[in-house]
């Protein structure tokens, strides 16, 4: 089995990378690294990261304040927080928190803009990123106030620590440090967190493993940080990466392929409205491109695609129902499997820029019909559908109320 490692927490923008970050990215698959998680400092180094995601399929992005930084961030940092995680691969808030190492921002300025960004995160159901440096009483008192979802990264707490954090269901990330001799406290952590919340992580061009300790770092390097961890859990280097790569896409992107129940971050950007139909693009997490659909059913269409390859093996007898064009008529010709259990989170964009969000949650389908729930997150109205059909008038009344709603007037009545 060939390992494949998901790089929890590294920083691709930083200047350090500025003579060779294409070349050290476009390498990274070709030595088994499976995902990125490009973690922000500032408003600046998210929207590079957003950048960097939406050049390589396996990067993703977040957006925050580093403590170093908050002495600097601007009166309005949520709102350009906020904008920027509304991009499909911006999945974290973060990197937040506190340093009482440095002390590079006044710690009453850090307190009050790491606690806005746990508010943010709990607003927009995100997870957080976490940086904890010799501030850990006050990072776990403001952990148990908001209780967000997320990781402590690049963990330097001891193990009594680490059971608290479990207990409050976050995962904790360990760099190269677990590879220095003297890091006996971090191998102590390590030990006693349970392998279904640990995450790896290079924090590069930072915290760069043994024989590399003082280099810059680079994702590359993860197999050493992964071999130490798997022999402190007596585990393979194969199984501790999978189980870490598994983590890491359950934390940031809600969900595997392959498994019941996957919910997933679906942006749909509806171009034109006519009589009732709209016509525009999907994204979605694993696509390495938009898709263009000219219809609702059209749309039904390739979110069936998309269905199927979250479902399926590459080149099952599922996948092979559809043409790689994504048309509506091969996409209902030939009867398909029985799946259960299916739910997909989509957020819809109309060209003024009204946006709702639907939880389209499938409890039964056969034959090219779905029967489940759907639900406008925005109003917490869920309505349940007996048919592919109804489900598109399901969401093509709500994203005409929430049109309504943009222009001042009322919910339409067919939602009701």
């Amino acid at each position: 089995m060939t390992a494949r490692f998901f790089d929890s927490h590294a920083h691709y923008d930083d200047r350090r990378f500025d003579g060779d970050r294409d070349e050290v990215l476009a390498a990274l698959p070709g030595s088994g690294v499976s995902g990125v998680l490009n973690a922000a400092s500032d408003l600046a180094s998210a929207k590079l990261s957003v950048e960097l995601a939406e050049k390589y399929g396996f990067v993703y992005a977040s957006a925050g304040i580093h403590p170093h930084e908050a002495r600097d961030a601007p009166p309005d940092f949520i709102a350009g927080l906020r904008e920027l995680l509304r991009h499909p691969k911006c999945l974290a808030v973060g990197e937040c928190g506190l340093d009482y190492h440095y002390d590079f921002s006044p710690r009453e300025k850090q307190l009050r803009v790491f606690e806005m960004q746990l508010e943010l995160a709990i607003e927009l159901n995100m997870p957080v990123i976490v940086h904890d440096r010799e501030a850990h009483a006050d990072t776990l008192r403001l952990l148990k106030k908001h209780r967000p979802r997320g990781v402590v990264h690049c963990y330097s707490g001891s193990a009594q620590m680490a059971k608290e954090l479990l207990s409050l269901g976050l995962y904790i990330g360990f760099t190269g440090v677990i590879t220095f001799a003297g890091a006996r406290k971090t191998a102590e952590a390590a030990k006693a967190v349970p392998l279904g919340r640990l995450l790896i992580e290079t924090d590069c061009p930072y915290m760069a493993p043994v024989p590399f300790r003082g280099k810059r770092c680079d994702s590359s390097m993860l197999p050493r940080t992964a071999a130490a961890l798997a022999e402190i859990k007596e585990v393979s280097v194969e199984e501790l990466a999978g189980i870490s790569d598994k983590n890491a896409r359950q934390l940031y992107i809600r969900g595997t392929p392959l498994l019941p129940g996957t919910v997933t971050q679906t942006l749909i950007c509806v171009d034109t409205i006519v009589n009732g139909d709209f016509s525009g693009r999907f994204y979605n997490l694993y696509m390495k491109r938009p898709h263009r659909f000219m219809s609702i059913f059209h749309y039904v269409s390739l979110m069936e695609k998309f269905f199927d390859y979250m479902r399926f093996p590459q080149n099952s007898l599922a996948q092979r129902h559809f043409s790689r064009e994504y048309r509506y008529q091969s996409a209902y010709r030939k009867p398909l499997v029985e799946v259960k259990q299916y739910m997909s989170e989509a957020t819809f964009e109309s060209e003024h820029g009204d946006r709702a969000t639907f939880l389209v949650q499938v409890q039964f389908r056969q034959n090219a019909t779905w029967q489940g729930t759907i639900t406008w997150t925005e109003q917490k109205k869920t309505n349940h559908f007996r048919s592919t059909l109804e489900m598109v008038k399901l969401m093509d009344s709500a994203l005409n109320d929430a049109q309504n709603m943009g222009d001042g007037g009322a919910l339409s009545e067919t939602w009701e």
